[in-house]
């Protein structure tokens, strides 16, 4: 004969604390990895940029390969976007440009023979070229965004 003993289905509290203290645990790694950050509304826009107001990324062939993946980045245009500096990516022979925005013809039509090259305007409305970036973290210092 089998003996079926009734037991109780009633969790026991040490049962119950694990949800909570797993749940705790993630809160405390989603807060320390600044993960959180990602899907609240960012406050950076607060931060203008003083320096940049627009910004060019020309790209050519001769681009060494960490400045051709710098300038595939969609990370700088979300830096842009933040600070409020009107940016663009082109290639050094696009073709046609009499669509575009008038600051990139200027800036396109100012610094082509420099590329690959950061072409910017500072607030003043004064232009230069700088050599193009070669990380996420040279763009972000070369148009004043630390």
């Amino acid at each position: 004969m089998i003996d079926i003993q009734e037991r109780s289905f009633a969790p026991s509290q040490q049962e119950s604390k694990l949800p909570v203290m797993l749940f705790a645990a993630l809160c405390f790694v989603v807060w320390d990895s600044g993960y959180y950050k990602k899907w609240l509304p960012s406050q950076d826009r607060e931060e203008q940029s003083i320096e940049v107001s627009a910004a060019l990324l020309i790209k050519s062939p001769e681009m060494t390969v960490d400045q051709q993946y710098t300038a595939s980045s969609p990370v700088l245009d979300e830096i842009a976007d933040q600070r409020g500096i009107k940016f663009r990516v082109i290639d050094d022979a696009p073709g046609e440009i009499s669509g575009a925005p008038q600051w990139l013809q200027k800036l396109f039509l100012k610094h082509e023979k420099d590329s690959p090259c950061l072409a910017v305007v500072d607030a003043d409305g004064k232009s230069k070229s700088l050599d193009a970036p070669e990380s996420v973290s040279d763009f972000r210092r070369k148009i004043g965004a630390r």
